[in-house]
């Protein structure tokens, strides 16, 4: 099977309601609204045998161009779904109030 680009170490959550979600690893800025995001999605069938891709936007208030990208990356650690459907991920990011020279401890 041909998978999907992903470009990796963007993380994936199995969903209650059936099949699993992987994000691409890079982030592309809105324009004209400032601290929403772009990303891209790739929706699987449970079985893996079938996706589509999508796009959809994060929200990361109070970010600046800051570690070792001017945008969030969403390649670390797990997705975890919330009670109401709403989807939690840990990402690194530059925050208002960081150092701009400060960089990821692990790239």
């Amino acid at each position: 099977m041909v998978s999907p680009e992903t470009e990796g170490g963007a993380q994936s959550v199995g969903l209650r309601d059936g099949g699993v979600i992987k994000l691409q690893g890079s982030v592309i800025p809105v324009e004209e609204k400032p601290d929403w995001f772009d990303v891209k999605i790739y929706r699987f069938s449970d079985d893996f045998m079938s996706w589509k891709t999508e796009i959809s936007q994060m929200h990361v208030p109070n970010q600046m161009d800051s570690l070792d990208s001017s945008n969030p990356c969403p390649a670390q650690g797990k997705i975890i779904q919330l009670p109401g459907g709403d989807l939690l991920m840990p990402m690194y990011v530059g925050l208002k109030g960081d150092s701009p020279t400060t960089h990821c401890p692990i790239c």
